[in-house]
């Protein structure tokens, strides 16, 4: 082949993929501007363009694969999704910062601000400027002119391989205990993540209700994030004859603040860190074919304010579980009651190991670790002035199954109330320790009179709590991290021994360096 062919085939080679290539940058403002080009903020189409299926697609001023959205200024409406990345060229729906991207009105609808219902591949990121929030939406009477149960980001049944970062999504809703909402629970929601494949990172929720909500069925992850002011941090449900969700990791959150969302014997909301449950297609029965499966809670920091009388747990497990790792938790809960901490329904082969739990008094704390269901693990955890510190492991669960200890070790239980130890339906006091260890076979634990944790939830010198774990490197080595492989490193990363004994509780003790209190709190309460 001659040069001159060479060029033309070439040139003409390059028209063809130009031709059916997307835009890599497209910005979109609530209303045209400039030039109505897209090329920049200045130059932007209108939300409308990008709600209009006609431009997306494939061709080379289309939204699609490998497109990148980004939202300019102010936007005071919905925007819909049209189409779908591909898996590594995703869609990414990106908010502005120099023009300060938001989206923002007096009452985000409850259909949702960003609908992503039916597509795949879209990653939406605030590049930690961006807000959904609205402005006027909240209890009338303290002056509120809206009353709607928003939902900022909604991916209903249908949807997979989406992630949510870096945004700070409210407020949605200011609720003013003890207010009954005409919408109710779940409403408001941040995320609304039913299908698979959901990754929900580095964001800031506040003064939302279930402010992650759905049933992601395969591959759930939520990290990093702060969330307060809230009812629900993350609530997901199955209802089915059969079916089997999982994996899911939630870890390194923050989570503070529930009173907000205190409607007081009304209860119609009730307070969760972590809440899952699997049912029937009634949404009541038992189904042993409906489960959660390979479910990894750790790291996460539970403080602040939950309210008087609302509060369930902060982790939540109501129905049917399998195969749980619920480890390196701190649970404060100086500052009110907190009711049940970790609450486990018909677990089977659920661990919770090395978690800290504090409390002021015994008052505050109505059970520690409520557990139930075959072949449970229960070592390594302090647990510090509650009334119950090892409550209710009743002969059978909702199920049915008889509930079964494979180990219960190596905990140390602090400053226990009446009714520290309930075995079936045996309780003991704390005085009665030694009767608990007999009546429920634990071992290598320890009974101390007064609480050596300092208000960080971190050892003091001399606690009993140092050395006094098993360790259970072989459980985490070689296991994946994020998973079951971060067992081997404590709540700040410190690497926790090979060989040698652990400290119990999620902060290992450092006689040369104590670890700083956790970071990031921005609790705020309304």
């Amino acid at each position: 082949m001659n040069a001159p062919r060479k060029v033309l085939l070439a040139a003409i080679l390059v028209i063809f993929a130009t031709a059916f290539s997307t835009a890599s940058d497209i910005y979109i403002a609530q209303n045209a501007a400039g030039g109505n080009t897209g090329a920049d903020c200045a130059d932007a189409h209108a939300a409308s363009w990008f709600n209009s299926s006609s431009n997306w697609g494939s061709g080379g001023s289309q939204i699609g694969p490998g497109t990148t959205v980004h939202l300019c200024g102010t936007l005071n409406a919905p925007i819909t999704a049209q189409g779908s990345g591909s898996s590594g060229s995703p869609i990414v729906i990106a908010f502005d910062c120099p023009s300060k991207g938001q989206i923002s009105m007096p009452a985000i609808p409850a259909t949702g601000a960003i609908v992503l219902t039916g597509s795949s591949y879209i990653t939406v990121d605030g590049q930690s400027c961006g807000v959904i929030q609205s402005t006027n939406n909240g209890t009338a009477s303290s002056g509120y002119g809206n009353s709607v149960g928003s939902m900022a980001i909604a991916a209903m049944p249908g949807t997979s391989n989406i992630e949510v970062k870096n945004l700070t999504c409210g407020p949605l809703y200011i609720h003013t205990p003890p207010e009954v909402t005409s919408f109710g629970a779940p409403y408001p929601v941040c995320v609304s993540a039913f299908g698979t494949n959901f990754t929900i990172d580095n964001n800031t929720f506040h003064d939302c209700a279930w402010c992650v909500w759905g049933a992601v069925t395969a591959n759930l992850s939520m990290y990093n994030n702060t969330i307060y002011n809230f009812d629900h941090g993350l609530g997901m449900g199955l209802a089915q004859a059969s079916g089997i969700a999982g994996p899911v990791y939630f870890y390194n959150n923050n989570l503070s603040n529930a009173t907000t969302w205190d409607t007081g014997s009304a209860g119609q909301y009730h307070h969760d860190g972590v809440h899952l449950w699997a049912y029937c297609a009634d949404n009541t029965s038992f189904c042993p074919g409906t489960y959660w499966n390979n479910v990894y809670i750790y790291n996460n920091y539970f403080h602040g304010n939950w309210g008087p009388t609302n509060t369930t747990a902060q982790i939540f497990l109501e129905e049917n579980h399998h195969n749980y790792w619920i480890f390196n938790n701190l649970a404060d809960c100086s500052q009110s009651m907190c009711s049940s901490v970790f609450e486990v329904n018909s677990g089977t082969n659920v661990s919770v190991l090395n978690n800290t739990i504090l409390a002021n008094n015994t008052m505050q704390i109505s059970a520690s670790l409520l557990v139930a269901g075959p072949s449970l693990v229960v070592q390594n955890n302090v647990d510090s002035t509650s009334n119950a510190e090892l409550n209710d492991i009743p002969g059978t669960n909702v199920g049915g199954e008889a509930t079964t200890i494979s180990a219960l070790s190596n905990n140390v239980y602090m400053s226990g109330g009446s009714n520290a130890f309930v075995w079936h339906t045996t309780f003991l006091p704390f005085s009665q320790f030694s009767t608990w260890e007999a009546t429920s076979g634990e071992t290598a634990s320890v009974s101390a009179t007064s609480s050596t944790l300092t208000a960080d939830l971190a050892l003091q010198s001399g606690s009993p709590a140092i050395g006094a774990g098993a360790n259970l490197h072989s459980m985490c080595s070689g296991q994946p991290n994020p998973g079951l492989g971060a067992l081997c490193f404590d709540y700040n990363g410190n690497a926790r021994p090979t060989s040698a004994a652990w400290d119990a509780g999620a902060i290992s003790f450092n006689a040369a360096s104590q670890p700083a209190p956790p970071t990031g709190l921005a609790a705020v309460v309304q």
